[in-house]
């Protein structure tokens, strides 16, 4: 399993570091745009944070991973700070927090026992009715490798982490650009979408990309139309025939 290191203004000390190299499958990162994008691209385990930053930011991008990455699970290590502080991480999306000093062996265990938790087919493989997004990141449309431009894999990426719910036009920006900005216009925005539309349809995928008026898109599986449906009748018909 796959294990991602969010160092955001704040190092782990150099011999956990080497144990997580030495037991996982370790990407790391120290850029937060960076890490919007690896989440969006592939899936992990578990998502390690080691920040030092102000608790309104911290709480932020607990709750951004949360946003991005469904299944993972996600351990905050930080300086010592309050009970509230701590508590407002876990309910921001956090699953554990360890306070500094951490002791290498307690670290990698409570490594081991959240990805525990996250060690099963669904972690490793996103799917929603023949489109799948693979724990490396690979997307394959009605089983066939999809060889997407990066702004489309990320779009589709976040709808597939988040299907059956709404995605903001703020959030597919934010998946864009790396950052929460106004970078793209709700006109380019649609273009985008427009173009991953068509290349679904191409694909013969069938899931559905739809518009929620002024609050953003959500993806669902198409449901077959009832013209094209075969009658029990006419199918014993077919069978005979057959």
């Amino acid at each position: 399993m796959r294990i991602l290191l969010a160092e955001v203004n704040r190092q782990l000390g150099q011999q956990v570091q080497q144990r997580l190299m030495s037991q996982f499958a370790l990407d790391s990162t120290s850029d937060v745009p960076m890490l919007n994008s690896m989440l969006l691209e592939r899936s992990y385990a578990l998502i390690i944070m080691a920040v030092d930053v102000h608790a309104e930011d911290r709480m932020q991008l607990v709750s951004r991973c949360r946003q991005f990455s469904q299944r993972s699970a996600i351990l905050v290590v930080t300086e010592p700070v309050p009970v509230h502080e701590r508590v407002q991480a876990l309910e921001a999306g956090a699953d554990d927090i360890l306070m500094r000093p951490v002791h290498p062996d307690e670290f990698i265990a409570r490594a081991r026992a959240l990805m525990r938790r996250t060690d099963t087919p669904e972690a490793a493989r996103l799917k929603i009715g023949n489109v799948e997004i693979s724990s490396e990141g690979e997307v394959f449309l009605n089983g066939t490798r999809a060889e997407l431009q990066q702004a489309e894999h990320k779009v589709l990426s976040i709808l597939v982490r988040r299907s059956g719910r709404v995605v903001s036009k703020a959030m597919i920006d934010h998946a864009v650009t790396g950052v929460a900005s106004e970078e793209l216009s709700p006109n380019a925005i649609e273009q985008r979408l427009s173009r991953l539309r068509k290349i679904l349809e191409h694909a013969n995928a069938n899931v559905q990309i739809k518009t929620v008026r002024g609050v953003g898109y959500i993806l669902e599986p198409l449901e077959v139309p009832v013209t094209m449906r075969v009658q029990p009748t006419r199918m014993i018909e077919l069978v005979r025939k057959n």
